[in-house]
């Protein structure tokens, strides 16, 4: 007898709990990144417990099991032999208060990278119900909804009004061994833990993108409202964005990507055909930046008028702006192409930069369009 039925097939985040032996929550952070990097990319390889005691084995020097634990350390050692080139982002004891603070710097760092659709190994510390001190590893996969406040508050930069985007987003969601998965707490309050705080994380970056997220965000700036040459026009914004210093600020939002993605998705929401030409035929590396400018008002209805292009694969930091591809807002347009980028904008031996030259104006290109989207917040949007 044969009975009807639907073909079901699911996408999610590998899910797990401890054991008493041979996993705790470092390890089953490894473990949820790579294998679910593994199940969506051919570029990467399933791993079991088994491969990573062999890996720690080989590193710690005491007994491997039962298992205590790992630093985070040795957490970003084993994701950058399984899951790509991992970078560690840590903070001291003395850099989470006064004149050092560093924590807003690695929360801004932090969403950059959920924005980008990359899992994050997160060490987060607390108490427990007896007021003891713990800490756990958790995993981020995603960001929640804008929260309403997010306007407020902005910094001053060369004079503009600027918010990061980073600001419109409390809830993150979460794979936590203690909590069901998909969990959606607010950034500072992860886990079940008390008086939690988040000590750092570790990234997997694709091993061909030399440039991080706090290189590329200096770029950016740097682009938008420094370098004389292609540097915001305040009464050119004024005039056909309505910003406003006190009202209605600049909004930056940045994210990696592949030029390959980017490429479709540009070809959906413009409607000049010049503009999508340009963007379609850009010569261009396989990873991205791209920091999306747009207004408070603008990015509300989640719109930007223009963004700059930077080489993810540029790994001269010093002389950021050689990595700079293209940057464009409203009529305002101007590129260098991929295999020129070091003859055409470079910095001479006397550190003065070489001419960028004027933007090319072009009169039916000034349009809004839909900021660049992960619908699903799905993992290493990035392959």
């Amino acid at each position: 007898m044969y009975y009807a039925g639907f073909l079901l097939k699911v996408n999610g985040f590998l899910y797990s709990s401890q054991n008493s032996e041979t996993v705790t929550c470092a390890e089953l952070t490894v473990l949820g990144i790579v294998n679910s990097l593994a199940h969506i990319s051919s570029n990467y390889k399933s791993i079991v417990p088994s491969d990573i005691i062999l890996s720690k084995s080989a590193i710690l020097h005491e007994r491997i099991l039962p298992s205590k634990g790992l630093p985070y350390e040795i957490v970003s050692q084993l994701l950058n032999k399984y899951a790509g080139s991992s970078r560690l982002y840590f903070l001291d004891e003395d850099e989470k208060s006064g004149e050092n603070n560093k924590c807003e710097t690695l929360r801004k760092l932090f969403h950059i990278y959920v924005e980008s659709g990359i899992p994050l190994a997160v060490a987060v510390k607390g108490k427990d119900a007896d007021e003891s001190r713990i800490r756990h590893s958790i995993i981020c996969i995603g960001h929640g909804s804008r929260n309403y406040e997010w306007s407020k508050n902005p910094q001053r930069i060369s004079g503009f009004s600027v918010i990061d985007s980073y600001r419109a987003y409390n809830d993150y969601i979460l794979i936590d061994d203690n909590q069901p998965p998909y969990t959606i707490q607010e950034y500072g309050d992860f886990t079940v833990y008390k008086d939690i705080e988040i000590a750092g994380f570790v990234v997997s970056l694709p091993r061909s993108a030399f440039l991080e997220a706090d290189e590329a965000y200096f770029i950016g700036i740097e682009a938008l409202f420094y370098f004389s040459d292609t540097k915001l026009d305040e009464s050119f914004l004024v005039e056909n964005y309505k910003y406003d210093v006190n009202n209605n600020s600049l909004v930056t939002r940045l994210y990696l990507t592949t030029s390959a993605k980017f490429k479709r998705f540009k070809n959906k929401p413009l409607t000049s055909n010049k503009l999508i030409d340009f963007y379609l035929t850009l010569n261009l590396p396989h990873y991205i930046w791209v920091m999306e400018i747009s207004t408070a008002e603008l990015y509300s209805s989640n719109l930007a008028f223009g963004d700059v292009i930077i080489d993810a694969t540029h790994s001269n930091t010093q002389n950021g702006m050689d990595s700079i591809i293209s940057i464009h807002y409203g009529d305002r347009l101007g590129c260098v192409e991929f295999n020129e980028l070091s003859d055409l904008i470079n910095t001479n031996r006397e550190k003065v930069r070489k001419r960028w030259g004027d933007f090319n104006i072009y009169n039916d290109v000034d349009e809004r369009f839909q900021l660049f989207s992960n619908n699903d917040n799905s993992l290493r949007s990035i392959d």
